[in-house]
């Protein structure tokens, strides 16, 4: 199909209209992709100064004044637990059972589910980073961590034990 651009003057069904709708096509693809490096450039100086980004809150922090994240302490003490419990090889249903046994509510106030506590102890934030762009290396954020970094680590390779 070729399209007729009247105010540039512009065919595509010749080679100089074709070549023109690429070049077109090309710088649109140009600046949107230097949009989205300034964009997440900006977001990691914010959050590596310790500011907010948006986005999800991880359980164990809430939204403060300037755009900070401070801790929840009860949630930060819930996670915590979690982190030990998996580092002694515990399974993700029995730390669901636990959490619940023991009264400790999630966000929203329902029951714990294996894939709620994946999510956190995958998440570099409790250990004090900020996951970058896919592949990159987590840096090292302002806010607090609520676990050890060792400790955070040894729950990336554990083998879970028997329930």
């Amino acid at each position: 199909v070729a399209t007729v651009y009247l105010r540039e003057g512009v065919d595509t069904s010749t080679a100089s209209g074709q070549l023109f709708r690429n070049i077109m096509a090309s710088l649109a693809e140009f600046e949107g992709k230097v949009i989205h490096e300034r964009l997440d450039k900006g977001r990691r100086r914010k959050a590596s100064e310790g500011g907010y980004t948006g986005g999800w809150i991880a359980y164990g922090y809430r939204r403060a004044e300037q755009g900070l994240l401070v801790q929840v302490q009860a949630e930060a003490q819930a996670v915590a637990r979690v982190f030990g419990w998996r580092a002694e090889g515990r399974t993700l249903p029995w730390i669901c059972r636990r959490l619940g046994e023991e009264g400790i509510p999630t966000r929203k106030g329902g029951p714990w589910h294996p894939s709620t506590l994946r999510m956190i102890l995958a998440n570099p934030y409790y250990a004090g980073k900020l996951r970058g762009p896919e592949g990159a290396t987590p840096i090292r954020g302002q806010h607090e961590a609520l676990v050890p970094e060792g400790l955070f680590q040894r729950c990336q390779t554990r083998t879970p034990a028997s329930p």
